[in-house]
């Protein structure tokens, strides 16, 4: 039996409780409904034993409401405090006592022998403003026993808590009249010990942290459903394992485990990197083959239009040597047919009587020719004016005189064809009409001529610009503006060789260039030259005309950026997103950057004076504003041009020099009818002079037809046959003269072929070397492949069996264009993969980037040195630090281990010894404890136990997952982030537990097989037995002997579900061991629990206001609760038979 009891609770200013003085005796309990407070006189306890420390309470379950949530609502003790109550039951609004509170919780125990009192408690303040409460002090008085009085005072409110220091003062003055030494502190720890120090027996210890782990698991055994669990917390202590120095070897092995992998994964990703580029090799391969069959095709073409060529010039030189054969007959046929006409014109002027047919025939031939002559100078004018009007009409250049030009050329027309009659009546009107259209055409076509020159130089402006494009693509370069590709080539025709920066850099972070670019704006295409050449090509942009637009142009001054200074270091930094390998370009490009910073937030963007967002949002010059994104199709640097783009370039090249063409031959024509215009004279003049020639004309013709007259009036017939001869003789010599000419047409057509052909000739065969030259070229391009060019070659012949060149090129130029769309897909897939690659491992690379074959070169090789050097380093590093750190668990781990678990089989084993020696219990009952190993860790538990006897495994050989499970417990501090499932926490867990129960003749059966078949009497008796046993160790209590300390034990829903043969029984093993029992129970257990009571208080709860009814129960009361309780009374149950066998009942 203990001596030192509890008698006395005084709650100042608790729950609802303004001041109450309890007196207790023996074993108490507190009964009442759900609600009523009966558990807060047991937490109130509770705050005073372990010293208001928050890591030992445990306020019993009744003490917790659940939220509809779900969720536990725990009561604290700034609620006891304050006197919070929850009648919701869902955590929702709630009442309060009290706005303040100074809230004292005392204990008297007293010693039953030498009635000498300790009194124990603490003072604690609540407001509740406050979430949290205060600790004013905890005290420990031996041989004062405080009343409820001591802790008041009165004021004009009534009586009010004492002020703390007011009731030390008082409490020191009692002491100092007793002559102890009273202990205060607010220190809990320091409580808990002075406090075990006056209440444990004499000449005996306590161990603190054994009472702490026992005290407050009493009133949570109604919980306890599992052997397991139970042995855990109140049997088999834990023990802590120093795991730093085992942990940091394996963290060793886990890192260098880790750049393992990451190797690994580098070497598998370089793998899928080196898929990705040899895909685009093989698209590449293909439009390379395509593109040599396009050569081949374009080179044959040419060779078979030089052949075709050189065929057409054999012909017409073969036709010249003909003609020149031909033309020396023709010639000996016209001299010859003249030498005979001139000798038959002298036999028929040497005839009698010819003579007057003669002189007229003379004067005739004069007036002839004088007609002719005018004929011909009439002609001349005719043909020189109609050749300007028909040029006017049928060139249409100028529409509105289209009409009247039409009109003046059909009256040419009519004239010349008079003229070949030799009619000139009324030319002169026809001829002045023509002279006056043209005098008025002078100036619409001057108005035409300067349109015309402006048209040429537009064209040929454009044509400079296409072709500064055409040049820039041709060097793989990026889409430019016109007005810079213009400059490019203006640049270019002086010798000049310029670039924009956007070719030489690149944005590393695709996810900033449309920023990136944004702010750059133009600048992306400021020209960088030839170092030395900078004042050369600013002087010929300053030199360019207005109309060349030179005004978009920028010439990078490489002298400027010589002390420009950067720091590659900075990675905040937005100039250091960009690369390239032209220094020039970049380092133009950062220094425009300057110090502007990659940035996320709004805070960043005021906080830094120059800053830019991946969105576009730019702090610079004292503001911040939003830039308009660059579309993702007119981004510039690193782009380059597909071959379509190229192929569309080049087409629009044609289609301008066809409008330069074009324009420079309307410039041209008009030009050439002004001059023709101006080369006729003073129009006016020569309209006078042709009226002048017509009436001169019509003069000699009237002449010719008096002489003719004259003529026919002569007999000549004796001449006839002279006459006829000279006019035979005549034709003759016009027909020779006629072949002559027309052969000489002939020879000078043959000629003119000739020299026509020839330099065809000479272009086809130049144009022929070029295509040889490119069809080599495309041909020794790497990645050629033969059996591509055989496949598409028969694909291409078979859809187009005539042979057509345009219609094979067509079939190449569509399959190259397909080709370079799935590499450009391909290559946009790699790069994003190698991009990824590079930013993953902080790798910045150039040229790598915009080149695919530099790309897959660098994958190969970066491979092929992680698999020879740094794999192999890894694997023996990652080997060595797996000894360390087998070394260190076997040492610091395991072995404690060990022992933790040879002292729990001593403990068990002890506790076994202890319950043996017991009585039976109800129904002849005994208990005692089976311990085996969890199968889930069997194979750590076995190399623990083995761990320095020789045998053991090493940790890394425990079958196939063993060592990853003895990393990850050693890594871990709890399984699922709960402490205490880990077998390296809590050895524990290596273990599962039981208790047997042995029944005398009958076969032994674990509890746990009983919970959940048997009644909760039969498998809660033993938690009750084994608790209170742990609890009287504890207190240092030795079963059968007497002890000099206290034994408190506290019960909430004491006897939980056990009938009252099995709650008796339980009783009296805790009251036999020497435990003083502090129950709490609903009413309804009052007359299962009144026979092992000596004090019972009844709390009924109305609103805010508890009444509390106090019983004391004697001996005599005792006797008579138990006297009709078969246990107790076994012969009640045979006078029962047999009164009823004998029908007496």
């Amino acid at each position: 039996m203990t001596v030192k009891k509890l008698n006395r609770v005084v709650l100042i200013q608790y729950f609802l409780y303004e001041a109450i003085e309890l007196d207790l005796s023996g074993h108490v309990a507190f009964l009442g409904q759900n609600g009523s407070g009966k558990t807060s006189i047991l937490d109130a306890i509770q705050i005073a034993m372990l010293g208001a420390h928050g890591n030992y309470l445990a306020f019993n379950t009744q003490s917790v409401s659940t939220t509809g949530g779900g969720k536990r609502n725990p009561r604290s003790i700034r609620d006891y405090c304050l006197g919070v109550v929850d009648d919701t039951g869902g955590g929702g609004a709630t009442d309060r006592k009290r706005d303040e509170s100074i809230t004292y919780i005392t204990l008297v125990f007293e010693d039953d022998q030498t009635r000498e009192p300790v009194t124990i408690g603490a003072c604690i303040r609540a407001v509740a403003t406050d979430s949290n409460h205060e600790l004013l002090g905890l005290y420990v008085l031996n041989g004062i026993s405080l009343s409820c009085s001591d802790h008041l005072e009165m004021s004009d409110e009534g009586e009010v808590p004492l002020l703390f220091n007011d009731f030390t003062t008082r409490a020191r003055k009692r002491c100092d009249a007793a002559g102890r030494t009273p202990f205060f502190t607010n220190q809990p720890t320091k409580y808990i010990h002075e406090m075990i120090h006056a209440l444990q027996p004499k000449a005996k210890s306590i161990d603190v942290r054994e009472y702490l782990k026992v005290f407050n698991k009493s009133v949570l055994l109604r919980n306890i459903e599992s052997v397991d669990s139970f042995v855990r917390d109140y049997v088999v202590e834990p023990q802590t394992i120093d795991r730093r120095r085992a942990r940091q070897q394996i963290e060793m092995f886990k890192q260098l485990n880790q750049l393992l992998h990451q190797v690994e994964e580098q070497i598998a990703m370089l793998g899928v990197i080196d898929d990705a580029y040899a895909k685009v090799a093989r698209y590449r391969s293909r439009e390379a083959s395509i593109q040599a069959l396009a050569a081949e095709y374009d080179f044959k073409d040419s060779q078979d239009r030089a052949n075709a060529l050189k065929s057409a010039i054999l012909q017409a030189s073969h036709r010249r040597r003909s003609h020149k054969r031909d033309s020396i007959n023709h010639l000996h046929k016209v001299k010859n047919t003249a030498k005979a006409w001139e000798n038959a014109v002298k036999a028929l002027h040497g005839a009698p009587g010819a003579d007057a047919a003669e002189a007229y025939a003379q004067q005739l031939i004069l007036n002839q020719n004088t007609f002719a002559m005018c004929l011909r100078r009439l002609d001349k004018d005719v043909s020189a004016v109609a050749s300007v009007v028909n040029t006017i009409a049928t060139s249409k250049l100028l529409p509105d005189q289209l009409r009247l030009a039409t009109e003046i050329d059909r009256g040419l027309a009519h004239c010349a064809t008079q003229l070949e009659q030799k009619l000139v009546s009324g030319l002169d009107e026809t001829m002045a009409k023509a002279l006056n259209f043209l005098l008025d055409q002078i100036m619409p076509w001057k108005v035409a001529l300067k349109e015309a020159s402006s048209a040429v130089e537009t064209a040929t402006a454009n044509l400079r610009t296409i072709t500064g494009q055409v040049n820039n693509a041709d060097k793989d370069g990026a889409p430019i503006s016109g007005a810079v590709a213009a400059v490019i080539n203006y640049l270019q025709q002086h010798g000049i060789e310029a670039e924009p920066v956007c070719n030489l850099v690149q944005v590393s972070d695709v996810r900033w260039q449309p920023a990136i670019e944004s702010f750059l704006s133009t600048n992306r295409e400021a020209l960088v030259v030839a170092n030395g050449q900078e004042r050369e090509a600013v002087r010929l942009i300053r030199s360019m005309p207005d109309r060349d637009n030179p005004y978009s142009a920028k010439v990078v001054q490489s002298n400027h950026l010589r002390c420009q200074v950067w720091d590659e270091m900075d990675d905040a930094l937005v100039g250091n997103l960009l690369t390239g390998s032209h220094p020039v370009a970049l380092a133009y490009l950062r220094a425009l950057m300057g110090q502007l910073r990659c940035v996320e937030t709004e805070e960043e963007l005021e906080r830094y004076s120059r800053a830019l967002t991946v969105d576009g949002m730019l702090s610079s010059n004292f503001t911040t504003s939003r830039l308009r994104l660059v579309p993702i199709e007119k981004l510039q640097m690193g782009k380059r041009m597909t071959f379509a783009e190229k192929e569309a370039l080049r087409h629009a090249l044609l289609e301008q020099l066809e409008i330069e063409s074009k324009a420079k031959e309307r410039l041209a024509k008009i030009q050439d009818v002004l001059n023709r215009i101006r080369l006729l004279g003073d129009l006016q003049e020569k309209s006078s002079r042709i009226t002048d020639e017509v009436q001169q004309a019509l003069a000699e013709q009237t002449t010719i037809l008096d002489v003719q007259t004259k003529i026919e009036s002569i007999d000549t017939h004796e001449h006839d046959p002279l006459r006829q001869r000279v006019n035979e003789l005549f034709s003759a010599m016009e027909t020779a003269r006629t072949e002559e000419s027309n052969n000489r047409v002939r020879l000078s057509e043959a000629e003119a072929d000739l020299r026509r052909l020839f330099p065809q000739l000479q272009f086809v065969r130049k144009e022929r070397n070029e295509k040889e030259a490119a069809f080599t070229a495309a041909r020794a391009i790497p990645g050629v492949d033969e059996d591509v060019i055989s496949r598409v070659r028969s694909d291409i012949e078979s859809s187009h069996p005539g042979g057509v060149h345009k219609d094979r090129m067509e079939g190449c130029k569509r399959r190259i264009e397909i080709a370079d769309r799935d590499a450009n897909e391909a290559f946009a897939t790699a790069l994003m993969q190698f991009q990824s690659y590079l930013d993953r491992h902080g790798v910045a690379l150039g040229d790598e980037l915009k080149d695919w074959r530099l790309a897959l070169a660098w994958v190969r090789d970066e491979e092929k040195r992680l698999k020879e050097t740094e794999l192999v380093e890894r694997k023996e590093e990652v080997r060595q630090a797996r000894i360390a750190a087998e070394e260190a668990f076997r040492n610091d781990v395991a072995v404690r281990i060990r022992e933790s678990i040879e002292q729990m089989h001593t403990t068990i084993s002890d506790i076994n010894k202890t319950l043996n020696a017991c009585p039976p219990f109800s129904n002849g009952e005994r208990y005692r404890f089976v311990v085996r190993s969890a199968e889930a860790h069997r194979a750590i538990h076995d190399y623990i136990i083995n761990v320095g006897k020789g045998n053991e495994q090493d940790m890394f050989s425990l079958g196939e997952t063993g060592h990853e499970v003895i990393m990850q417990l050693l890594d871990d501090t709890g399984q699922d982030g709960k402490t205490g499932f880990n077998p390296l926490d809590d050895y524990r867990t290596l273990f599962t537990f039981d208790l047997m129960i042995d029944r005398e003749g009958k076969k032994s059966i674990p509890l746990s097989r009983r919970i959940g078949v048997g009644s909760n009497g039969e498998h809660r008796t033993p938690f009750y037995v084994i608790a209170g046993a742990a609890m009287a160790a504890a207190y240092r209590i030795d079963a059968g002997k007497h002890s000099t300390g206290a034994g408190l034990m506290l019960l909430d829903e004491a006897f939980h579900g056990m009938d009252q043969q099995n709650a008796l029984s339980a009783a009296r093993f805790l009251d036999t061991i020497g435990l003083q029992m502090i129950m709490a129970a609903p009413e309804a257990d009052h007359s299962k629990l009144a026979p092992t009571l000596d004090t019972i208080f009844e709390i009924t709860r109305f609103d805010m206001d508890v009444f509390v009814e106090q019983t004391k129960i004697k001996e005599p009361a005792k006797t008579l609760l138990m006297s009709d309780m078969p246990s107790e009374h076994p012969d009640l149950l045979t006078n029962m038979i047999a009164s009823l066998e004998a029908g007496t009942a």
